[in-house]
């Protein structure tokens, strides 16, 4: 494989190639570094690492998960929203990329004004999610 890998080289490069020595041509293979800071996979860690100095970590119950995607929504409403107004047009979700909204704009945009308030955006998704629905009637189970 080496001489091979050589014969390549000197076939792309020409007379330089010639010029310079077959261990200069082909870099050996290095032994990866592992720095001291790093753990390896066979490394036994008793409990996790410890957070940051004062990062307070999110809740992991219903409400906290919810608040992160509620936090997570509006950030990307704001990103296509204009500055001044707080609304999203069709070409404003299309030029940052939000297909999404671009392809359900006419569904989302309940009063057909050609703007999407964040109100909009939320009661959109707020129907669609399977979370918040609630069963009707009741609940039928087939064994």
């Amino acid at each position: 494989m080496t001489i091979y890998r050589s014969l390549m080289f000197l076939t792309l490069t020409g007379s330089l190639a010639a010029a310079m020595p077959a261990a200069a041509q082909v870099p050996a293979m290095a032994k990866p570094v592992v720095h001291s800071s790093l753990h390896q996979v066979s490394d036994y860690l008793g409990a996790p690492p410890p957070y940051p100095e004062g990062y307070v970590p999110p809740k992991l119950d219903p409400e906290g998960l919810q608040a992160q995607v509620d936090g997570h929504l509006k950030e990307m409403f704001d990103k296509a929203a204009d500055p001044s107004s707080q609304l999203v047009t069709m070409a404003a979700a299309k030029a940052v990329g939000w297909g999404f909204v671009s392809d359900h704009f006419a569904e989302i945009d309940a009063n057909r004004d050609g703007f999407i308030t964040y109100g909009e955006y939320k009661r959109f998704l707020d129907a669609r999610s399977p979370v918040k629905r609630q069963a009707k009637g009741e609940v039928q189970v087939v064994e």
